[in-house]
């Protein structure tokens, strides 16, 4: 398996702006880049187009492959290759083995107007019949790569997303330290050969539950070992019923017991609960010891391993105490989602769905195509509906503003799986919440009509409960919001959404009891 800090190489024809992109994507990685063209120059002192005219091509393909060496060399960044660079199979190979190559295309008057734009640092002046015979002997060369962008519509700071989207690699900044979300198929199993090219040091400690722990203890333990860990792993009951302080003073006193300190590292290996409670206890053991989110459910891959937020619940409600306090990375296995029971995708794809809602329209189509659509591609779908969300909590971190969009669904979602005793899974209670607030939506004319039905038929695809249960009443619900934490000033406020694609934050409902009382009659 190749490791975490890889080269991500930007390749493409000429014009199709490989250099602007890179700079972008550098910037936002928070790693290095490098212009190939540009190494040439500094290191040759001369200009490409010289080297093309007084050498040729033959020569300037020699020198370029020297330098791509000595890049390849150095620490893992950003590379803008030439439009060429690959057709050599040494290049190629040596880069395929070091990262991940993006091919950047664009429409022929687009490539065609920036180098007319841009003559003076291109390695030839290219007239349009040249360029075109240029495209037409390298199409198959340039079809023949997995991963394209097209980059005619977009700007760097676009396209340099929809890269990050397609590798699966984030950075995740406003919070103090950053820290790097990797999305990577068998992640799981290679966790010692990962942590140690992080240089993240030998003492490990992974909570995790017991359903978890039935299918990855072993494989983990004997990664570990392998690379020179030593590793206890603290193993609690799946579920909710867990997430209490009893649980924390357990998982306390196992890592005082077994020797973890302020060098040591807590891995979060689990669903939404183990990543609320190691976080936790990652916050408070010894005032904060730095932790790794390992998520193994679709729930806590696309929502809670996110954020930074930890967290126990109280007997009055969700959530009730916890911390920001983020990790030192976020490491997401998409082939961990097999081994997952049906109920427990269903719950997840729940938060997918909301995901689309607020601010991904192509994500809720692609949900709304079905459960037999969506598991074709689970690293696909887990990388958009992550991408979502690290998008906004980098806007708004502590959620001051645009991050309370994220509470879609919550409001009322909290409170029915707070009045079910947990019997209504997470996922469960924001599908019904969802479509409940959409409704609320409609009746304060945010949204138009219509809206909550094709947020309640997207939901039924999957296989997901929309309407209140019969078990609970209206003033049972309002009732139970009154200890929802997203208050301000004793106001409750809601998170509606406006369309697909778009969801008001901080929205107070007037006459909030009548409003639930009249959702529970279906008006």
């Amino acid at each position: 398996m190749a490791g975490l800090n890889q080269f991500i190489f930007i390749y493409g024809p000429p014009g199709v702006g490989k250099s602007s992109t890179g700079k972008v994507l550098a910037e936002s990685l928070e790693i290095p880049f490098f212009d190939l063209d540009y190494e040439i120059e500094k290191n040759t002192k001369r200009n490409i187009p010289d080297i093309f005219s007084e050498d040729g091509e033959m020569e300037f393909r020699k020198i370029e492959s020297v330098e791509l060496t000595k890049l390849l060399n150095g620490k893992p960044s950003v590379v803008a290759l030439g439009g060429g660079t690959l057709i050599n199979d040494e290049n190629m190979n040596y880069a395929s083995s070091l990262g991940s190559i993006i091919l950047l295309s664009a429409e022929f008057q687009t490539i065609r107007d920036r180098i007319a734009n841009d003559l003076t640092k291109r390695p030839l002046s290219i007239d349009e019949e040249m360029l075109k015979t240029l495209m037409d002997e390298r199409k198959k060369h340039y079809d023949s790569f997995e991963l394209k962008i097209d980059s005619t519509p977009l700007s760097p700071e676009m396209a340099a997303w929809e890269i990050q989207k397609t590798i699966g690699q984030f950075q995740i900044t406003g919070m103090g330290n950053p820290y790097p979300v990797y999305i990577q198929e068998n992640s799981v199993k290679d966790i010692g050969h990962i942590l140690e090219s992080q240089a993240i040091g030998k003492n490990i400690a992974v909570i995790t539950d017991q359903n978890v722990a039935n299918f990855y203890q072993k494989p983990v333990m004997a990664s570990l070992k392998k690379s020179g860990y030593h590793a206890k792993f603290i193993i609690l009951s799946p579920g909710e019923g867990s997430k209490n302080i009893q649980s924390m003073m357990h998982i306390w006193g196992e890592l005082l017991n077994n020797g973890i300190d302020r060098k040591s590292t807590i891995i979060a290996l689990g669903g939404g609960v183990i990543g609320d409670l190691a976080g936790f206890a990652a916050s408070t053991f010894m005032r904060g010891i730095d932790w790794i989110g390992m998520p193994t459910s679709i729930l806590a891959m696309v929502d809670s391993s996110l954020g930074g937020k930890t967290g126990i619940d109280l007997p009055e409600g969700k959530n009730l105490a916890g911390t920001f306090y983020p990790p030192k990375m976020v490491l997401v296995d998409p082939a961990v989602i097999d081994t997952l029971p049906i109920v427990e995708i269903k719950n997840g794809l729940a938060e997918v769905i909301k995901h689309g809602i607020i601010s991904d329209s192509n994500l809720f189509e692609y949900c709304n195509n079905g459960l037999h659509h969506i598991e074709k591609n689970w690293g696909k779908l887990i990388r958009q509906a992550m991408a979502v969300k690290v998008k906004i909590i980098k806007k708004d971190p502590y959620e001051q503003g645009i991050r309370a969009t994220l509470n879609l669904g919550h409001t009322i979602g909290h409170a029915v799986e707070s009045l079910s005793e947990f019997s209504i899974r997470h996922g469960e209670a924001i599908s019904i919440g969802t479509y409940q607030e959409a409704r609320l939506s409609e009746k304060l004319g945010l949204a138009d009509m219509g809206l909550s039905e094709i947020i309640k038929n997207c939901f039924s695809t999957v296989d997901l409960p929309t309407e209140l249960p019969e078990f609970i009443n209206s003033d049972q619900l309002f009732h139970s919001m009154r200890y929802d934490k997203k208050k301000k000033d004793g106001k409750l406020f809601f998170a509606l959404p406006v369309k697909i694609g778009e969801v008001k934050a901080s929205v107070e409902i007037p006459n909030l009891e009548r409003q639930l009382a009249e959702l529970k009659e279906g008006k």
